[in-house]
This record gives structure tokens, C-alpha cells and sequence, in this order.
């Protein structure tokens, strides 16, 4: 459940904390740390399988409403790549590229675009920002509810620029006539009976339009996906935008009673290093104090206060900065603790965030709740420095 404002009751509550350092303890199971190994993740709907970089890749692009489900085996194909089909779009293996860039999409909506006459039409009405912008590489525009998804689930990375103007045309699916739109990756079909919604705009099925075509790619040898260049550095700050922290990461480990320590400085996080570091595969975890005898509210003073879709970043020792996008913000009672969901292992990357909640008990100087924002890595490897 997401954790609620604790409101007046909770600041009187702190006037007794002032008398006595707030511990924090958080269970860690008996058998926890290093990184969890990737395994595949499949669907029976196609039985096929995701792995490796390409699970990565998915996993923080879009997931199934952007890339679909994978329709086919990994398979090396002629000219010597890795790829796999899904139903919105085909990922290719690069490992000459930069970490940022090891995954790209074929450019399917240039194929099946081709030499069509709709390339060459050009803008018919003035563009006119916010709701127009002109892309001059390929001096087509992007218009109204076309740009706000182009923007907001991808932009060039996911989609690439603009082929065509808006035109309508019958759908390969369905039989039906949409207003629709090419880009180097895809096209944007605009469904008017979804108006409002985030549906309003689909994706083309290209990738399974493409693989119609081609159906012998199915009997080709199933290939390794490789796992997708990831060197993570010692954890050195944290940032939440949101909620105004900038806190040093200390590291930390277990204390006599086998719960996760907490940081020596109350105005710290602290990171727990026998597990992953914040960007590699598992699931790491920083506590920090929501407050301090003698200080009062302190670094994660408003963590309840978080909610699905704020930013987390984690600066590296290296100069790196490792984004985390925030899922979800729950409460646990003591003996609730979700041990797994925070130590456990995971083929995910994944972060949380954890501190104290609830009624203060002044005799044991402690909380009787724990509050939790799980927060998932937003797929980006950043450059070291950057």
C-alpha cells in the first residue's frame, strides 16, 4: 500500500524522539548477496523467450505495449548479427557500439515504407510549436497527438525521426482505414475509438508483418544473447529531485542482530554492500533515518511522500549517474518486513529505499513500521562522468 502523510500525530511524536538516536533495522535473510545470474523470461503466448541484453532492453523501453511480445528465437542472421523479432520491432546485437548502443531496432518502418510516395509529400499546414515540431534531418513534422507519444514513450531512440506527414491509410491487421505516420522504426497508427486514453495511438505490428514474409527464420539455430557492457561504480551520492535530498552514501553492512546497518552520520544514506551496487543486476538497497535525536527530520524525512514515477539517481564513484524510476512506496509492520523483495536475488536491477515509519516508542527509541520505494533502473547505462 503507499505510505500515507503521518501528519500532526507523528511531529508530536518526535518532540519525545529528540531524547534518543531513532534506530532502523531492517531483517536481512541468511543467504544474501552478489548478483544475481539473468535468466530468460518467457511467454507461453509465443513460446519464446527474452534474455540477456535484449531482456534489458525490453524491460526499459516499453515492454510489451512498445516492442510486443518476442515472436521468434534469437538467430544470427545474414549479415552476421544477433537478432530477434518481437511483434512492434526486431532488436539487433551490436557489441562494436558504446554500452548505450549495443541494442538497437531494425529501421522497419523505412523498410516497409520504401519508395512509397507518402515520403516525398511535404508539411501542408504551417507548424506552429508546442502542439508542431519541425524535424529538420528529415524536414517532416510531428504533430499534436502523434508528438505527445513520440515524446513521452520514446522519442528517437524507440521510434527514430519522422518519414512521412500524417495520411490515412488501410491496416495490414485489420482491414481498417487509420491516420497514420512512418518513422525509421515503426509507424503510429491514431484509433479514435480509444480518444482520451493512452491507446489512442498503437503501434504498428511490424516486426510480425516482417516475419510473415520471411517464416523459414524460425527454423534458424537459437542463439546466446550476451549480456549488455555494464561497469558499475562504488555508490558516492544520491539524489531525489523530488523530495530535496542530496545525501552522502555511506557503506554499511549487518549490525549483531543481522539487520541492515544504518549510517554513521544521521544526515547520510547507507548503502548495504554486501549486496549489488546500485546499477548492477539485483537488488540493492540504502537506508537512511527519517529522524535524529537532537537534529530532528533528517534525509529521508519525506520519503512518504514519494510516489510511482519520480526520479532517483545514484552518482558512482566514477562520475556516473544511474537512474532509477520509483514503482512503488509501501508500509510493513516489523515482522512484514519483505525481506526478499528488498535482499533477495533478482534478474532485474532494482533499488530500494528504505526507513522508519508508524508510532515512535520512546522506551525502545524506534518505530513500529518501515516504509519502502522500490524503484527499478531506467535501462540507460550512463557514460562515466556523464
Amino acid at each position: 500500500m503507499n505510505a500515507k502523510s503521518q501528519g500532526l500525530a507523528r511531529r508530536l511524536l518526535l518532540l519525545l524522539a529528540l531524547v534518543l538516536p531513532i534506530g532502523l533495522v531492517a531483517p536481512v535473510p541468511g543467504a544474501v548477496g552478489g548478483v544475481a545470474a539473468a535468466e530468460a523470461y518467457c511467454f507461453p503466448e509465443t513460446k519464446q523467450c527474452l534474455s540477456g541484453a535484449f531482456r534489458d532492453y525490453w524491460q526499459s523501453h516499453g515492454a510489451l505495449e512498445i516492442l510486443g511480445l518476442p515472436i521468434s528465437q534469437p538467430f544470427v542472421d545474414n549479415r552476421g548479427l544477433i537478432v530477434q523479432f518481437y511483434e512492434r520491432a526486431i532488436m539487433e546485437w551490436h557489441p562494436e557500439n558504446g554500452p548505450d548502443y549495443q541494442v538497437l531496432l531494425t529501421r522497419l518502418g523505412a523498410e516497409r515504407l520504401g519508395s512509397r510516395p507518402e515520403g516525398a509529400v511535404p508539411p501542408q499546414q504551417p507548424c506552429l510549436p508546442p502542439s508542431c515540431a519541425l524535424l529538420t534531418q528529415t524536414q517532416h513534422t510531428l504533430r499534436d497527438t502523434f508528438l505527445t507519444y513520440w515524446q513521452r514513450y520514446g522519442g528517437l531512440p524507440v521510434f527514430g525521426f519522422p518519414l512521412t506527414e500524417a495520411f490515412m491509410e488501410i491496416s495490414p491487421t485489420n482491414g481498417q482505414p487509420y491516420l497514420v505516420q512512418y518513422f525509421e522504426r515503426n509507424r503510429f497508427e491514431l484509433h479514435p475509438e480509444y480518444a482520451g486514453s493512452r491507446y489512442e495511438v498503437l503501434l504498428g505490428l511490424l516486426g510480425a508483418e516482417q516475419l510473415k514474409t520471411q517464416p523459414a527464420l524460425l527454423d534458424r539455430p537459437v542463439a546466446q544473447v550476451p549480456e549488455a557492457a555494464r561497469v558499475v561504480g562504488l555508490p558516492q551520492r544520491i539524489l531525489i529531485p523530488a523530495i530535496g535530498v542530496d545525501a552522502v552514501v555511506e557503506q554499511v553492512g549487518v549490525d549483531a542482530t543481522n539487520a541492515m546497518d544504518t549510517p554513521k552520520n544521521p544526515r547520510n544514506t547507507g548503502w548495504y554492500s554486501p549486496g549489488p551496487r546500485p546499477g548492477q543486476r539485483g537488488n540493492a538497497a540504502i537506508d537512511g533515518h527519517v529522524d535524529y535525536a537532537g537534529l530532528g527530520p533528517v534525509v529521508f524525512w519525506r520519503l512518504s511522500s514519494m510516489t510511482p514515477g519520480m526520479e532517483i539517481v545514484i552518482v558512482a564513484d566514477d562520475g556516473a549517474r544511474w537512474r532509477f524510476i520509483v514503482q512503488s512506496v509501501e508500509t510493513f509492520g516489523l515482522t512484514e518486513f519483505p525481506g526478499h523483495r528488498v535482499f533477495g536475488p533478482s534478474d532485474e536491477t532494482n533499488l530500494s529505499l528504505i526507513s522508519c515509519i508508524g508510532n515512535f516508542d520512546p522506551v525502545t527509541a524506534s518505530y513500529d513500521k518501515r516504509i519502502i520505494a522500490f524503484a527499478r533502473w531506467d535501462g540507460v547505462i550512463p557514460q562515466v562522468g556523464r
